[in-house]
Parts: structure tokens; C-alpha cells; sequence
């Protein structure tokens, strides 16, 4: 599934860079330009950057659904231009530089992936640095800008919108941090869901019932996947291949009536809440939930009719945050 990519930080802290590295990852990142009034710099032969368009004038920003102020000049995007790259299945991505602003594209993007990028570097190391990239803003406005994104961000901590915060030391390691997570993260298919279970015949039935109540979001234009380990075709590794399918699904259902007898649902559930993933527990009216699951909501039921009657109004909830 396609997600939106937002890249956020101070001023000189590699955001650039990053969207550098993330383009040429083959897992279809495309870079949104941002139409800004501000001019070209020295180093800038063309009006447009890789993710700007320079020289525009206030009455085309106004007219984007995204805009924001930053450092004197106005930036503005659209979803027209989201949309049209997630329709193509592709990962759009884009620097802002405002929180609120990030606020508001994440009210209409749920699932967007939000990093903050801040330099390791200060004083002379980060002159050197601008220098080598040929950054002919001053080391004294870029700390100023630096401090006010710092705060901006401090400001907005508690709202919980960013997924990681990177540090950027200029360095290998950082763009090694960079496409583990974009592997990662954009690997997540939030439409797929993995079902842990017990693989004896007798529970073949409820299995059907999570896959019914999966099917039934056709209705809401969603097609969502619903599958367990073992019915892929082919030859491999089982265990290995419940680790893929759990680091893929966006969200776990573990039904633990039988953790007695079937214990690839104990490795399966620790592996899925190591992942940190959204698990919904169900179990058997009467089955004793294991210690490590009692923190969990369970669904007891019946019966398969009595299980579908609880367990799509679940999803339903969840589905309707992404």
C-alpha cells in the first residue's frame, strides 16, 4: 500500500539530503515540489530544485490546499499532487517545515509516515559541512533557524506526530538509518491482515470468519486481505515466513483458545508485539488466557455467527482511523 513520506527538521540538518537518498531506493519514492516565492540562490541555475518551484508569485500558493511561512518566503502544495502519485501505487514525499501545517496534512493522510531530521553538528564541524555542499546561507542563520525548528518542534511534541526522529552526523550511518526505515516501514501493507491461530481442523471455521468479515469492506471500496501461515503455495521456511507476513500485515489478529496446545501462537503473538504491531485477541467463551495476553481486549465467543458479530465492528473501528 501506498504511503505518504513527510520530512520535517531545522534548517541545514540534511533534510535535502535525505529526500536524496529516499528517491533513489527502488520503493517508488517520488519527490512532491512545493511551489515557494522565494528566489534562487547562488548555487541555483534553474527555477526548480528537486522538490521546488522557485520564483512563484503569492496568488498560486494561496490557491494550495498546503501552505506555510518559513524564513520570509511562502511554500504551498496540493493533494492533487498526493493523490495522483498514491493512485500509481507510488510513495509521494515531502519537506515541511511548519508542525501545524503537518497537523493538518495528517488529518487527511492518517497512515503518513512523519520523520524530524536534526543536525549532530554545530559551530565549526557544521561550517565545514555547508561548505562541502556548497550551502552559501551563514552559519549564523542556519543556528537561528535551527533553534526556531527545534522549538517548533518541542511545541508540538505532545501531538505525537512524528515516527522517528533522525540525527544526522553527515555520515554512513545516517543514510544506513534512513533506508532501514523506509524498507521497513513502507513494506507494511495497512489492507493486509495476519491472522494467528491454531493450525487444528476444528478452528478452520473461525478462520473462515475472520476471512468473511474481511470481505465484507468491498462494500466501503477497501479490499482487505485476510490470511494465516502455512496456505501459501511452495516451498519454504515456515517460521520464516510468519515473520515476513507478520512485519508486512498492518494488523494482527491472534485468537489464543488453543496457546495449550499449539505453541507457534506464544512465538507468533511475542514476535507481533515485539514488531509493536495492533493486535485484536479473541478466544473461545471459557478458555484461560495466558498470563502475557491478559493485558489485551479478548473477544470471547461462542460461536463463529456470535464471533462475526464482534469482530467486524473492530475492524470496522480500525479501518476507519487509516
Amino acid at each position: 500500500m501506498a504511503r505518504l513520506i513527510i520530512i520535517s527538521g531545522a534548517s541545514g540538518a540534511g533534510k535535502s539530503f535525505l529526500l536524496e537518498i529516499a528517491k533513489e531506493l527502488p520503493l517508488k519514492i517520488v519527490p512532491i515540489k512545493k511551489v515557494t516565492t522565494r528566489k534562487n540562490r547562488k548555487n541555483e541555475n534553474t527555477d526548480e530544485t528537486l522538490d521546488l518551484k522557485l520564483n512563484r508569485g503569492q496568488d498560486e500558493i494561496s490557491n494550495c490546499d498546503y501552505t506555510y511561512p518559513y524564513n520570509g518566503n511562502n511554500y504551498g502544495f496540493n493533494k492533487e499532487d498526493i493523490n495522483k502519485e498514491l493512485n500509481q501505487n507510488k510513495n509521494p514525499i515531502v519537506i515541511v517545515a511548519k508542525c501545524d501545517t503537518i497537523k493538518k496534512i495528517k488529518n487527511d493522510y492518517k497512515n503518513a509516515l512523519v520523520i524530524y531530521v536534526q543536525s549532530a553538528l554545530n559551530g565549526e564541524d557544521l561550517q565545514k559541512e555547508l561548505e562541502k555542499r556548497g550551502d552559501n546561507v551563514s552559519l549564523e542563520e542556519r543556528t537561528t533557524r535551527q533553534n526556531e525548528s527545534l522549538k517548533d518542534y518541542i511545541r508540538h511534541i505532545n501531538d505525537k506526530i512524528f515516527d522517528y526522529v533522525l540525527i544526522n552526523n553527515f555520515k554512513e550511518q545516517f543514510k544506513d538509518q534512513i533506508e532501514y526505515i523506509f524498507e521497513r516501514e513502507l513494506q507494511i501493507d495497512n489492507n493486509f491482515i495476519f491472522v494467528i491461530m491454531s493450525f487444528l481442523e476444528q478452528y478452520d471455521k473461525v478462520y473462515k470468519t475472520f476471512q468473511n468479515a474481511g470481505e465484507q469492506f468491498k462494500q466501503y471500496n477497501k479490499y482487505i486481505k485476510v490470511e494465516r501461515a502455512g496456505i501459501q503455495k511452495g516451498g519454504y521456511s515456515i517460521t520464516k515466513q510468519i515473520d515476513e507476513l507478520i512485519e508486512k500485515a498492518g494488523l494482527i489478529i491472534c485468537d489464543v483458545s488453543e496457546t495449550s496446545k499449539s505453541s507457534n501462537i506464544y512465538y507468533e503473538f511475542g514476535y507481533a508485539m515485539a514488531k509493536g504491531k495492533t493486535i485484536i485477541t479473541t478466544a473461545k467463551s471459557g478458555t484461560k488466557l495466558p498470563f502475557d495476553t491478559r493485558q489485551y481486549k479478548t473477544i470471547f465467543y461462542d460461536d463463529e455467527m456470535q464471533l462475526h458479530d464482534q469482530i467486524f465492528p473492530e475492524l470496522k473501528y480500525y479501518f476507519e482511523k487509516k
